[in-house]
């Protein structure tokens, strides 16, 4: 790809793609950066921002990992951190999530009340229950809306003195 072919103009063709030596100008760290700076809006709902995030945290050509900026145990908990996350926050947009939010959810799933009720035994014919995680689990996942937030531009300073 081309800036000219872009813009219709062959005579000023620039390779996006191409590094340039010492990597001066570069357009292809230029495309690299504008990508990954512009990868999450504001507007997002939580559920669309996360999965943008989380797979801006990898390398992928043609739908292949290539690179990984964490381990895959980093990435699995990720996931995991997120799809809880998600049955909280899923339709918000981040820049509707503020400290109240933050606290309810700590609230909710130190409790493990809904949305985070779950049945006990995987053949699924016990009844839905409370289910509790600890202090640290909910930590992390906060951890991990934080590290979503902070690259939206949401990360307000009311959340930072308290988280």
């Amino acid at each position: 790809m081309t800036v000219g072919s872009l813009c219709g103009d062959s005579a000023h063709s620039i390779n996006v793609n191409q590094h340039t030596l010492g990597h001066i100008n570069c357009p292809a760290c230029e495309r690299s950066r504008l990508v990954t700076a512009s990868s999450l809006s504001a507007s997002m709902p939580f559920s669309v921002a996360a999965a943008v995030w989380l797979d801006s945290r990898s390398f992928r050509v043609s739908g292949l990992v290539t690179s990984q900026y964490v381990r895959k145990s980093t990435e699995d908990s990720y996931k995991k951190y997120i799809n809880s996350l998600n049955l909280f926050f899923a339709d918000l947009p981040l820049n509707s999530i503020h400290l109240g939010h933050l606290r309810q959810y700590q609230h909710a799933r130190a409790q493990g009340s809904a949305p985070f009720a779950n049945r006990r035994r995987p053949n699924g014919k016990q009844a839905l229950g409370f289910c509790p995680v600890s202090p640290e689990k909910c930590n992390k996942e906060i951890g991990t809306l934080k590290m979503i937030l902070r690259r939206a531009g949401c990360w307000t300073q009311e959340m930072e003195d308290f988280y």
